[in-house]
């Protein structure tokens, strides 16, 4: 039987899920490249200023917290390194991980290329997305690129699942000293420039698992700082956005992804005190890979395709309305899809969502019997 704080952080873990994945689409409401922020009060200034602290800034830690709590679970009920544990572990993770991320980039691209051979049937022109494609290789379309690009989170955390046993023993050895010695290169921006090893993968990765080894609660070590971190948080996440398109803004991002993880997991150790709110959380629990896999597949860039089309792009209250109802539009249709296909297909979807049926923590009915 879990003890009630690792019950209770299981929930704030699980509520969690959803949310952050809803940043990942605000965060592809923008381009990759961040705009300076003016110091004035215009209409189009604060727009900008609007969704680069959301897309740019508080969308900074939304990945990296996948990593940790992966590296956690891991490794967190082994009280020494199990090989037979280990290799338990890989094939449950070729079924979650590896089987979604090689079965939706196939899907992808048949996608790709019945869209372009029906717009030659119709004679509407070339298909840009075909045409990228085209001058991509195998290893650019699975692993370099990836061909669906938010994935390249799920390639990382292959390889950092595979290199498990190696992470264990750095941690051992090492102990708080080799993970400071990581943070200090991952705040440093340093890169090894190699697909599936990026800096952010191996930190996160690597505290999960120092925290996971050594048996340390993520939910009581983040609540004794509860207060500092939220207020840390907000103030830094004002500065960093100012910095937002400067040469030095990755490294304030990395610094506030650190500080908004820890006030995070405050704040919905706070909210899922509502059993209400605790509830719809850990129901949309479920539909987040999903969500996250299917929203590239041009639903997202479609929506934002009529908002350009539209009335709302012409002023500045306009695009603010926009930019905070398409993702949440996009959400809905991913869940609607979701829903009709587990209604239809139950082992289609559980194919795509690497098995991804059931919320891990059970849904609590509000009825009292």
């Amino acid at each position: 039987m879990k003890t009630d704080i690792e019950q209770r952080q299981s929930i704030v873990i699980e509520s969690m899920r959803f949310p952050l994945i809803l940043l990942v689409l605000y965060n592809h409401m923008l381009p990759v490249t961040g705009q300076r922020i003016e110091l004035n009060l215009s209409g189009w200034n604060c727009y900008h200023f609007i969704s680069e602290m959301i897309s740019h800034n508080l969308a900074a830690f939304n990945i990296t917290f996948y990593f940790l709590i992966s590296g956690y679970f891991f490794v967190h009920r082994m009280s020494r390194w199990e090989g037979g544990i280990y290799y338990k572990k890989i094939k449950k993770r070729t079924k979650s991980l590896l089987m979604p991320y090689l079965v939706w980039i196939v899907l992808l691209m048949g996608i790709i290329w019945m869209k372009s051979t029906l717009m030659n049937v119709i004679r509407t022109g070339g298909d840009t997305d075909f045409l990228e494609l085209k001058n991509l290789s195998l290893f650019q379309i699975i692993w370099g690129y990836p061909l669906l690009h938010s994935f390249w989170f799920l390639r990382d955390l292959m390889c950092m699942t595979l290199l498990t046993p190696l992470f264990y023993y750095f941690c051992k050895y090492t102990k708080v000293f080799g993970i400071l010695a990581l943070m200090v290169i991952y705040l440093g921006a340093f890169e090894p420039g190699v697909p599936g090893f990026s800096m952010t993968a191996i930190f996160f990765y690597a505290t999960g698992v120092y925290l996971g080894m050594n048996k340390i609660n993520i939910l009581e070590l983040c609540g004794r700082y509860k207060w500092p971190s939220v207020i840390a948080a907000f103030c830094f996440l004002i500065f960093a956005t100012f910095f937002t398109g400067s040469p030095h803004h990755i490294h304030l991002m990395r610094m506030l992804a650190l500080i908004l993880m820890v006030a995070c997991v405050n704040i919905f150790d706070t909210l899922i005190r509502s059993q209400r709110i605790k509830n719809i959380l850990l129901r949309l629990s479920v539909t987040t890979f999903f969500v996250y896999a299917i929203h590239q597949i041009y639903i997202i860039n479609w929506l934002k395709g009529a908002l350009a089309r539209s009335s709302l792009s012409e002023s500045p209250a306009g695009m603010i309305i926009a930019y905070f109802l398409i993702p949440c539009i996009c959400a809905a249709i991913c869940i609607g899809i979701y829903s009709l296909l587990r209604k239809l297909s139950p082992a289609l979807i559980s194919l795509l969502c690497g098995g991804r049926m059931q919320p891990v923590v059970p849904v609590k009915s509000n009825k009292t019997t």
